[in-house]
């Protein structure tokens, strides 16, 4: 779990290195990378939930987000 925060359409987070934006219908775009580990993903977010997917170099999944 990776807690990211989204102020003003920007995606930032304490934990990792992170950038991306979302945009005025909800798609999001995120690239996040902590030392030599980097993923990115790519979704949808509504007023209180969201999904999407994500690739890494060896490994992909998918991601949900609920909001606090």
């Amino acid at each position: 779990t990776v807690p990211i925060g989204i102020s003003n359409g920007h995606v930032s987070s304490s934990m990792v290195i992170a950038s991306g934006r979302v945009a005025e219908g909800g798609n999001i775009s995120v690239s996040l990378a902590s030392g030599l580990k980097k993923a990115t993903g790519f979704g949808h977010l509504s007023a209180t939930s969201g999904s999407g997917t994500w690739r890494g170099a060896l490994c992909s999944g998918t991601w949900t987000a609920s909001r606090e």
